[in-house]
């Protein structure tokens, strides 16, 4: 027969090492053959450079088309598009529909290099309405 006993009565529990009952620190060791973690496995990721598109332009209805169009001739998809209206600082809406409102498009588009990205903020600079054009890059793990 085997040492093992099955009781009904519970295990005592192991006192705290605080008592004083443990005479030497433990230290939690691996067995080197222990399989390694999943992270441990899997190959680095890529970083891919994200250009950033900042566009301040009139509240025009034609200006948000306008812009995305310069992106959809090259068959590019934005990573983020963000856009909103406000009013423009200093100014006050005055009696035509969008007089002193602005339009301030973000847009994120992964897989540009930086002669590309110039240019495409060459282009939306070009655009009847827009104010400014800012760019940015970020890399982002892929």
């Amino acid at each position: 027969m085997s040492a093992l006993s099955l009781s009904a009565e519970p295990a005592p529990c192991p006192a705290p090492a605080s008592a004083g009952y443990l005479s030497s620190p433990r230290r939690l060791t691996t067995p080197a053959d222990a399989p390694l973690s999943v992270s441990r496995l899997e190959a680095p990721a890529t970083l891919v450079r994200v250009a950033c598109f900042a566009v301040q332009a009139d509240a025009d209805p034609g200006i948000l088309p306008r812009v995305l169009g310069l992106f959809a001739k090259r068959s590019l998809v934005p990573v983020r598009l963000t856009g909103h209206r406000s009013v423009r600082e200093g100014c006050v809406p005055g009696g035509s529909l969008n007089d002193g409102d602005e339009l301030a498009i973000d847009l994120q588009v992964a897989g540009l290099d930086a002669a590309e990205t110039d240019y495409l903020a060459r282009c939306l600079r070009q655009i009847p309405g827009v104010v400014s054009v800012l760019t940015a890059e970020k890399a982002r793990a892929d």
